[in-house]
């Protein structure tokens, strides 16, 4: 069995391993004529039956998401980077001050530097070895400030003379919905040498990006910016033309060689329950839209808000911006179950915003005239652990209480829409099922990836489904750009500076005093400093060197 694990480990086992493991695993216990031995082989079933997923990643993606199976990986950050992005070798070229170099070396990966770098959940920051010494690398503010060099020193976007050089290759790619998967897609088909049409329904690109993520953390020139040298390799945008309603996707099939549908998730979930309909009371996603588009929102003096996510805490602490005295975040479970990331909590704490945890909304009080008046909620208690492995939240009786509030705003997820799209299965929750080895769809030459599969989702996985959709179409297609990339890879990797082994501390990102920022949109992260991040870059282990 210890054979069998280690070559699985390293990348080397096949599914019969699984099933050997299973088989010998139940003879030992029947066999066995002593406890420690009937008992020694549960570890290994009980991770095949809980954990057979990444058992099969280890056999045949060569992936192990724990970052723990070294031969399958340069380094940790790369490796839990949804997109592969080599984070070494872009830390190196800040080292060196080279950060154009930088940003080209993301842009393989991701063409939305400037993006990720404000917005991405940094999970390579979560496998850093530095964490082991002392904190964890800034890699996700490394990756900002070199993409802001760009954007700022950059006179013109360098891709139209690269364009010229891309030999056609005369297929044609129908890309629908111009969020960060579509752009995506769209981005690397197009500099590799084929036709593409973005087709978005509004009237701007960028999905979720544009119209649910506020300025103070995202401005909107920086996204534009990026989204310029998107389509300035080449990229046809029509907007204001909704797939599957003004155009049928048959009629798309039709007139294109393949079709990646990244049309995000982008349908509210209700929280059904009595008086949901009131005035003062809507989505979180219809708030930030309006204040992205321009408008601000009446929300009276009391605002309360219902989720645990970014979306949450964005409307949080927009509802602050917009001159609210009292805005309170009600979650079922604990603060520590809320996928938002800390440094959202810590701001939106800092800004003013409470947290109340195991509490939900029973009823949506309403006076005569229509409007809401409060809420009714229920404290809640710690059940038994779920699916997700967390405590499933249960409602404590004679707990029920009043709030008052003169606004609700619901941040409880999204669903997929299906209609204009019957052709392909769904999920249950209203999500494209695909094969998730090439993200095609039950439809012939039609794949999708971001929200759309996933339901409600990170950047940067959005990100890395886009890329992964356009290497399977330009297999499709007839393309080899995946064999391209494989015999591009880097050889053996030189250690440019000095490892710096003893304690150092983290490069501290700077941000707006919480008194002014919560006044007005501006972006609350303020400029690097160019030696510090140097300094920071300087803290890698280079994990990644021979």
């Amino acid at each position: 069995m210890l054979e069998m694990l280690k070559r699985i480990s390293e990348g080397k086992g096949s599914r019969e391993d699984i099933d050997t493991l299973i088989e010998l695993g139940e003879d030992i216990m029947d066999t066995a004529l002593c406890g420690l031995g009937q008992t020694a082989p549960n570890p290994v079933l009980n991770t095949i039956r809980y954990f057979r997923n990444e058992y099969e990643e280890h056999i045949n993606s060569k992936y192990c998401r724990a970052s723990v199976c070294a031969s399958l990986f340069t380094a940790p950050c790369r490796n839990a980077c949804p997109a592969d992005v080599d984070v070494p070798r872009y830390i190196e070229y800040i080292q060196r001050g080279m950060y154009m170099d930088a940003v080209r070396s993301i842009r393989e990966k991701n063409p939305f530097p400037s993006v990720c770098g404000r917005l991405c959940t940094h999970p390579c920051e979560e496998r850093c070895r530095r964490d082991q010494l002392d904190e964890p690398m800034a890699i996700r503010s490394l990756k900002r400030f070199a993409a802001d060099y760009e954007l700022e020193h950059a006179e013109a976007f360098y891709f139209d003379a690269e364009l010229n050089n891309i030999p056609r290759k005369g297929k044609r790619v129908a890309i629908i919905g111009g969020g960060p998967a579509g752009l995506t897609a769209a981005y690397y088909l197009a500099i590799w040498g084929y036709e593409v049409t973005i087709f978005e329904a509004s009237d701007k690109l960028g999905g979720m990006l544009n119209y649910a993520v506020p300025p103070y953390r995202l401005p909107n020139d920086v996204l534009q910016k990026e989204i310029d040298i998107i389509l300035n390799s080449g990229v046809n945008v029509i907007t204001g033309m909704k797939a599957g309603q003004d155009l049928s996707l048959d009629e798309i099939r039709k007139n294109f060689d393949a079709v990646f549908l990244g049309i995000g998730a982008q349908q509210p979930v209700k929280l059904g329950i009595k008086g949901e309909d009131a005035g003062g009371v809507m989505t979180a996603l219809e708030f930030l839209r309006r204040i992205n588009e321009g408008e601000r929102p009446q929300i009276g003096e009391k605002v309360i808000v219902v989720g645990g996510g970014s979306t949450a805490f964005d409307s949080a602490r927009s509802a602050m911006r917009l001159g609210a005295k009292e805005v309170t975040i009600l979650y079922r479970r604990s603060k520590w179950d809320m996928p938002a990331l800390p440094e959202e909590k810590i701001h939106a704490a800092e800004e003013g915003v409470r947290l109340y945890e195991y509490i939900a909304p029973l009823e949506i009080m309403v006076d005569e005239c229509g409007n809401m008046k409060g809420v009714w909620c229920i404290r809640m208690a710690k059940g038994e652990f779920d699916d997700s492995a967390r405590r499933k939240p249960v409602p404590i009786r004679g707990s029920e209480f009043q709030m008052d509030a003169d606004t609700l705003l619901i941040a409880i997820g999204a669903q997929g829409e299906a209609e204009g799209f019957e052709g392909i299965e769904f999920t249950r929750w209203k999500t494209f099922k695909i094969n998730p080895d090439t993200l095609e769809t039950s439809l012939k030459g039609v794949f999708a990836g971001g929200d759309c599969i996933r339901g409600p989702d990170t950047v940067i996985q959005s990100i890395a489904d886009g890329r992964k959709a356009a290497l399977s179409i330009d297999k499709y297609l007839g393309g080899n750009q995946e064999e391209i990339e494989k015999g591009q890879q880097a050889g053996k990797r030189q250690i440019y500076a000095s490892i710096i082994e003893h304690e150092q501390e983290r490069l501290k990102v700077p941000v707006l005093n919480p008194e002014v920022r919560k006044t007005n949109f501006d972006e609350i992260e303020l400029p690097f400093d160019e030696e510090a991040c140097r300094r920071e870059a300087l803290r890698c282990l280079r994990c990644d060197a021979e």
